[in-house]
Parts: C-alpha cells; sequence; structure tokens
C-alpha cells in the first residue's frame, strides 16, 4: 500500500544562493588586510646599526707574545702564528688567537662576565659555526659582536631577550 508522497517543507538551494555572502565577506576581508598591514609593516623597525664602527685596513702580521691593541675587543691588527678554535667558552680567550681567528672569517661575539646564563645561552644558539663566544673583561656593553674585516659592533642592550633567533 502506499501513502500520500510527503513533499519537503523547504525550497531547495539554489545556485549562487550564498554568492553575495561570501563576496560581501571576501570585500571585508581584504579591506581589513588593505588597511591593517601596512600599519603593521609601518611598526616594524629595521635594526639599529648605529652603534657599527666600520675600522680600515689593519696589520695581519704574526708576532709571538703579547699585542696592546688599541681597541677592546681587538678587531684586527698583529696577531699569534695560530688560530684559536671556533666554539663556545666559559673564560676570556687570548686577543692574539682570536684576531688570528677574525682575519680567517670567524665571527667574535665577546659579552662581560656576570651577563645572566639565559642570556649567553641565547648568544650560543646564535652563533654561527664559524663563531667564537667568549667572555671580555672591559667591554663597552654587555655585548659586542666583531666580525672579518675589522667590523665591530658594540650592542648595549641591558638582555638579549629582544633577539632573533636564527
Amino acid at each position: 500500500m502506499s501513502g500520500p508522497v510527503h513533499e519537503p517543507d523547504f525550497e531547495p538551494t539554489r545556485p549562487g544562493r550564498y554568492v553575495p555572502a561570501a563576496t560581501v565577506t571576501m570585500a571585508v576581508v581584504l579591506l581589513a588586510g588593505a588597511l591593517v598591514i601596512p600599519v603593521v609593516w609601518r611598526t616594524v623597525q629595521p635594526p639599529d646599526l648605529s652603534a657599527v664602527v666600520v675600522y680600515g685596513e689593519v696589520p695581519v702580521d704574526h708576532v709571538s707574545g703579547d699585542v696592546d691593541y688599541d681597541v677592546v675587543p681587538p678587531v684586527g691588527g698583529p696577531h699569534a702564528d695560530r688560530w684559536l678554535a671556533c666554539g663556545v667558552y666559559d673564560t676570556e680567550v687570548p686577543d692574539e688567537n682570536a684576531v688570528h681567528a677574525l682575519e680567517h672569517g670567524t665571527v667574535w661575539i665577546t659579552y662581560t662576565p656576570g651577563l645572566d646564563e639565559d642570556d649567553v645561552a641565547r648568544l650560543a644558539g646564535v652563533l654561527p659555526e664559524e663563531g667564537i663566544l667568549s667572555p671580555y673583561d672591559g667591554l663597552p656593553g654587555p655585548v659586542v659582536v666583531t666580525a672579518s674585516g675589522g667590523v665591530s659592533s658594540c650592542w648595549t642592550g641591558p638582555t638579549t631577550s629582544g633577539w632573533a633567533s636564527s
């Protein structure tokens, strides 16, 4: 026995029924992006490079004994005939060996003894493979980065918390 056929109480979905709503939503998202992205972009500040000091040509003579360098930490000049192995040191290293390493392209990151352990760990985390990290007494700031070619940058912030890790 067949009964009456029950017709649905709703109207079938028409193709394109939601196109106006999707179009309005997409327009709002695009407009918001167009307004927000420039504001965010302007708030991203380039790094402050005012502390970077570039030194001219420096002698590359090999010497024996201690050298009295004019810059702390030294950026180049006469140095020992053996370079310092790259790595992380927890004591001060001989200037003369570190300068020889700089001559061969090493990056030397020095920090004030007593710098917070978390900051030292953060520095070790960004140390390049061809880099040296060591404490250094008498720095002009908490951290100084010295690179090949006599480029020395003195960073004077109180911690490394704002540093990006890469």
